[in-house]
């Protein structure tokens, strides 16, 4: 038997998600964890959330605090611990205003935890339910923020790989203000050491995985992760493109039932027009956008940073001082390209739109792809058919 979390209901083993809330599955109670004490100190008070690889209670010890717990069916594995241990490894590197600060973290019991400061507010999910749609300038504002921490991040070699609505928490300051918290670096990966954490948000739209292969939510996913190459911050910036087209718009740039045919979309669909769904977004604001959805890392934005300034720079806003105090990830330029890459040199048209020749690297990976899927298809034919 399986428990929603956020309903309560019951469902079948075979069953993935509520058909209430479509909220994932789990195959325990969480009810039972109410009132308990964690490691002799943590209150359980109420369920915040679930995850692929633990629930998140609002807990007290001294003060509230965010207290993430791995499932309990994981917790006897040791390749699950470990990935759980090295998401609190990697997180607690991201200090800065704008990340979660991680407080403490243990193993007792038979119980992994790991214990955050407890933010007040709503995901940026909520946001975009509650209004349809976000203004520029709003828009501009927390994507500033989630660039902040990006670029810190990124400036670590750390590339967080699940930036999504339901990972960008909103509060009000004092002075009535937006304060951005990037959270869930669970799947974030140092790639400067190697380190890699396996988990993904459950659910029907994430592919659940080993490291090494598909990690994140699929509707964000890079086109570079649906295919299981190497990654790099431009990963990120791909999935912030994700998000503010859906911001500006009310819609996800691409309509799909499946995970499979939302990767499908991410590696092959060029990203539709903002004048399919609205007609007041200013052209040079659509051109950005469409910068950070290029199936080509190498035409995307090269940091973070670059992307916060030309998206306030088409909105009609300059503040860049602080970012500019960061270091951003170096990256060759247009004039000095990197040895490592085999690119073709860029075609323009007259109107200098970059064109992607039939014969790169992309466009031959992609369809090698789809040969794949194809075989694997007919393969599962033919031995039914037998």
């Amino acid at each position: 038997m399986k428990y929603c979390p956020q309903c309560n209901q019951t469902f079948s083993y075979t069953s993935i998600c509520c058909s209430t809330d479509s909220s994932p599955l789990i195959d325990y109670d969480i009810r039972e964890y109410i009132d308990q004490t964690i490691d002799g100190k943590y209150l359980i008070k109420k369920f915040l959330g679930v995850g692929g690889m633990g629930v998140v209670f609002l807990a007290h010890h001294n003060e509230d605090v965010a207290l993430k717990l791995l499932h309990p069916n994981l917790a006897s594995d040791k390749e699950f611990v470990a990935r759980f241990l090295r998401e609190i490894k990697i997180t607690s590197k991201i200090n800065h205003p704008n990340a979660i600060k991680i407080i403490d973290f243990g193993y007792t019991n038979k119980q992994v935890y790991y214990v955050m400061e407890y933010i007040e507010g709503y995901t940026l999910a909520d946001l975009i339910e509650q209004k349809g749609r976000i203004n520029l300038e709003e828009t501009a504002n927390i994507i500033y923020q989630v660039c902040l921490v990006l670029e810190n991040a990124h400036k670590q070699k750390i590339i967080h790989r699940d930036i999504k609505p339901t990972n960008i928490l909103i509060q009000k300051n004092t002075e009535n203000k937006q304060m951005i918290k990037v959270i869930d670096f669970g799947i974030a990966k140092a790639v400067a050491t190697g380190e890699d954490s396996g988990s993904s948000s459950g659910g029907i739209s994430s592919l659940r995985t080993s490291p090494g292969t598909i990690q994140g939510t699929v509707a964000y996913m890079s086109p570079e992760q649906c295919r299981c190459t190497t990654i790099d911050f431009r990963s990120d910036i791909y999935s912030l493109g994700i998000v503010v087209f859906q911001m500006l718009t009310g819609h996800h740039p691409y309509d799909a039932l499946t995970a499979a045919e939302m990767a499908m979309h991410h590696l092959m669909s060029e990203p539709p027009k903002f004048n399919s769904f609205v007609d007041d977004i200013p052209k040079q604001v659509e051109l950005v956008v469409e910068r950070t959805l290029n199936k080509e890392p190498d035409l995307r934005f090269n940091s973070a940073k670059e992307f916060a300034e030309e998206l306030e720079k088409a909105i009609g806003i300059q503040r860049y001082s602080i970012l500019n105090q960061t270091n951003t990830p170096t990256k060759p330029s247009e004039n000095q390209p990197s040895k490592a890459t085999n690119y073709e040199p860029r075609k323009k048209t007259q109107n200098n739109e970059i064109i992607i020749s039939s014969t790169s690297p992309y466009v031959k990976r992609s369809i090698a792809f789809l040969l794949l899927l194809l075989i694997c298809f007919l393969i599962f034919i033919i031995k039914r058919i037998l």
